[in-house]
């Protein structure tokens, strides 16, 4: 086993727990549907597998106004503050970004690139990559302490 592999298996468990605690709680299928994985030459990613679709880019993005029509059903169904709710068809208002994954991400970046220094050691660069922006993760931008050079040990 690689060191690389050693600083997946630490840290794979504690960014996926943070970001099941930072997301939002309806039902909570989206906090349990948080997992990592492997994606091979030293790539962690972690992801969710959401079976509803991709609720955690609509919720990290936000979305805009939007109509909603049913699609394989005669009508839509929800429960509402007095109970079932029908509607043919529903002009949705849309919904403000929560980046709760920054969020996370903050939560345990201290403990990661800690691990990371440990295990991979020196020598070594650690680059964080939000996929939905392209940036890095944290205050949203590539700012440089969003990459950990460890070849001077800091």
């Amino acid at each position: 086993m690689s060191r690389w592999d050693d600083f997946e298996a630490k840290v794979g468990s504690t960014i996926v727990d943070a970001l099941a605690g930072a997301a939002p709680v309806d039902t909570g299928q989206l906090a349990e549907s948080h997992s990592w994985r492997d994606q091979g030459e030293h790539r962690l990613e972690a992801i969710s597998t959401d079976d509803r679709g991709p609720i955690a880019l609509f919720v990290i993005g936000g979305t805009q106004p939007h109509p909603i029509d049913p699609v394989n059903a005669k009508a839509l169904h929800w429960i509402g503050p007095e109970g079932d709710v029908f509607a043919m068809h529903v002009d949705h208002p849309g919904t403000s970004a929560n980046p709760y994954n920054q969020d996370a991400w903050e939560s345990v970046r201290d403990e990661v690139v800690t691990e990371f220094k440990q295990i991979v050691g020196v020598g070594s660069a650690l680059a964080l990559v939000n996929p939905w922006r392209n940036r890095s993760l944290g205050d949203g931008s590539a700012a440089p302490s969003d990459t950990v050079d460890a070849l001077d040990g800091g």
